[in-house]
């Protein structure tokens, strides 16, 4: 009978540190550079130690996906409870760490179905918690005709702003300024409307 493979412990110190290595190397380098090698010299590490807490590059993605889950999980609830939550969730959703590490992992998942998986499955539970957070900030307008609702507000906020993550890391930044400044004025909008000012 084959022997048990004795693997790392699920909280070490060393396995957290080669999930940070492997999410910068997807983040900076892609899919194309997501090797054991890669990531154990971005984590400063041997990448045979790599295999003492993965049984394969596939498991390590994972824990990658799965991590970064919980990261904007945890981003999001911080945001939802801030004083200003609507700007916290643009602002979220404008990052570029965030809105890069983001943007290859769903290329990913595009080809991989494991990957796929705990992509949708995630980003199904964030969109719910989104919708449901945006439709108790949004303001009651007078009209139903007028009234915007949370899945049509966060899902052009959401575009747009990987939108303008993307043009900005190729170097293309035209009507960016007018279009950010749009958005400063929407929630400058809102938040006057939730606090009763005029």
């Amino acid at each position: 009978m084959a022997k048990k493979r004795r693997m790392g412990a699920e909280d070490s110190e060393v396995r957290a540190k080669l999930i940070k290595a492997a999410a910068e190397v997807l983040k900076t380098e892609g899919y194309a550079s997501f090797s054991a090698r890669k990531v154990g010299a971005r984590a400063g590490l041997t990448p045979q130690l790599l295999y003492y807490y993965f049984k394969t590059m596939d498991d390590l993605l994972i824990a990658v996906i799965r991590e970064f889950n919980e990261i904007r999980h945890v981003r999001l609830q911080e945001a939802l409870e801030s004083a200003d939550p609507l700007r916290a969730i643009w602002e979220l959703n404008i990052d570029n760490d965030l809105a890069r590490l983001t943007a290859e992992l769903t290329s990913i998942a595009a080809r991989h179905e494991k990957a796929r998986l705990e992509v949708i499955d995630s980003a199904d539970q964030l969109r719910k918690m989104q919708i449901e957070a945006v439709s108790k900030l949004l303001p009651r307008e007078k009209t139903s005709e007028d009234q915007v609702s949370a899945s049509e507000a966060l899902m052009v906020g959401v575009a747009l702003a990987r939108l303008l993550v993307t043009e900005d890391a190729l170097g293309f930044s035209a009507g960016h300024e007018e279009v950010l400044n749009f958005v400063e004025r929407m929630l400058a909008r809102y938040r006057q409307d939730e606090t009763g000012k005029s």
